[in-house]
């Protein structure tokens, strides 16, 4: 990953956070790696009595598809293990996954939030 790409996914994740916390979320954890999986989960906020799980994706253009799509069933997958470890270990059985795609346009941010984009118990 070039220092560019970092930056710009580093943007990303401050700016998400920023948003979730103006819409009223509390966020727990920013980069929380599961430790026995090793996935990773972007962010993870609470909404009333819900976990919400949210993935990240920071793109600076749309050569490579909206950000929002970047989730494959892989990425999916490993969301999904990290998500059940963690409500495992919390006693919240209320989450469901977000996924935010953060397109930067000549210093602008797009900001698309796709919500519920799976809901339940993760197994």
């Amino acid at each position: 990953m070039s220092e560019s790409t970092h930056v710009r996914g580093t943007q990303g994740g401050h700016l998400s956070a920023l948003c979730f916390t103006r819409k009223g979320y509390t966020i727990f954890h920013c980069n929380y790696r599961d430790k026995i999986s090793r996935n990773e989960i972007d962010l993870i906020t609470r909404q009333e009595d819900c976990i919400v799980s949210v993935e990240v994706n920071t793109g600076s253009a749309l050569a490579f598809g909206d950000p929002v799509t970047w989730m494959d069933i892989r990425k999916q997958r490993c969301v999904t293990r990290a998500v059940s470890r963690y409500i495992h270990d919390t006693y919240f059985y209320d989450c469901r996954v977000n996924v935010i795609g953060i397109t930067v346009d000549r210093g602008l941010f797009f900001i698309k939030h796709l919500e519920h984009t799976s809901t339940g118990i993760m197994q």
